[in-house]
């Protein structure tokens, strides 16, 4: 449900205000120049929501606050309207309503019982008890599908489908059992698809999982032809998709160990030791260590191959970096 005018003309406003409001918000116990440090935080998150209309980070950043001092009152209101522009109308009215008990002679006390009021008649209404019912039986599917139990996340998919069969919150939910399930193309078709009819507000939310699960699909498609090279043993094949997997899904660190593997199979000891070290980079919490060791001393190695005059053949004086492959399967056996 939109929020009512009287609210568009209160975040217009607030940001401007806020400053000015401290004495009438609840009395918290802490010094006075935490207080106004309070203040100041408070401030700061509500101009970023009117600069950059970011309900989200905004939300997580004033929970955090209410949090930290729970008898802060401000935060409160604006929780309030970011639940409300969202459609979550109970939680506005809780968020109101924990408003008014913390501040009940604040300037904002009476705009806060004007929506609550609203609310409530909104909520009570047909639309209001459809909302409603939407939003539960949203709340059971996303529970189900958070615990991975995904075999019984399709009937309740199906009956939020038939009873609202063009709402973009179900849509979402669709995308959301597809990306679960790996069907990626799937969930990308999805998200573009809510992303045409949610509010303007969550438009590049849905934009951003579609990219995401077309970078997901493009690098399951590459990791599959990477593991049909290296079962050919062409390793240098299964090298160049496992890095090109790994580029488009960064997290996923088996990708890159698998690049190094076949890299050091086709003894491009150097190219290996880039990659590896890229990925500790990312993540210093691997034991990347050792196997970049082993790396830096088989490309040391086989960078003083000379050739032998007599049978034209490569010599060293080094032996053969074998032990550098045998570390790169141990760390796989690890990883996987």
């Amino acid at each position: 449900m939109n929020p009512g005018p009287i609210l568009l003309f209160v975040l217009a406003v607030l940001g401007a205000i806020v400053g000015d409001l401290r004495a009438a918000s609840a009395p918290i116990t802490a010094p006075q120049t935490n207080y106004e440090a309070i203040v100041r935080t408070y401030n700061s998150y509500v101009k970023d929501l009117l600069a950059t209309g970011d309900r989200n980070m905004a939300e997580g950043s004033l929970l955090d606050l209410s949090r930290k001092y729970p008898s802060f009152s401000l935060p409160f209101f604006h929780l309030a309207l970011i639940a409300e522009s969202r459609g979550d109308d109970d939680l506005a009215v809780a968020r109101f309503r924990h408003f008014v008990e913390l501040e009940p002679k604040s300037p904002f006390a009476d705009t806060a019982q004007t929506e609550i009021a609203r609310l409530n008649a909104l909520l009570a209404s047909p639309a209001g008890q459809q909302q409603k019912a939407m939003r539960i039986s949203l709340q059971q599917f996303y529970t189900v599908v958070a615990s991975g139990h995904l075999d019984a996340a399709p009937p309740l998919l199906d009956s939020l489908k038939k009873a609202w069969p063009t709402a973009w919150q179900v849509i979402v939910a669709e995308a959301c059992l597809d990306f679960s399930k790996k069907k990626f193309c799937a969930a990308r078709d999805a998200y573009l698809l809510a992303a045409k009819v949610s509010p303007a507000w969550k438009r590049d939310d849905m934009l951003s999982l579609a990219k995401k699960s077309t970078d997901l699909a493009a690098s399951t498609d590459l990791a599959t032809k990477a593991r049909a090279y290296q079962a050919q043993e062409k390793y240098h094949d299964a090298a160049i998709a496992f890095e090109a997997a790994w580029n488009l899904t960064p997290g996923e660190a088996s990708l890159a160990i698998n690049a190094a593997d076949c890299f050091i199979r086709s003894k491009q000891e150097s190219v290996a030791l880039v990659l590896v070290k890229r990925l500790h980079k990312l993540d210093a919490s691997l034991n990347l260590d050792p196997l970049i060791a082993k790396l830096a001393s088989a490309a040391k190695a086989r960078a003083h191959v000379t050739p032998d005059t007599t049978t034209g053949r490569a010599s060293r004086t080094e032996k053969k970096p074998a032990k550098t492959s045998s570390m790169s399967d141990e760390f796989l056996q690890k990883s996987n």
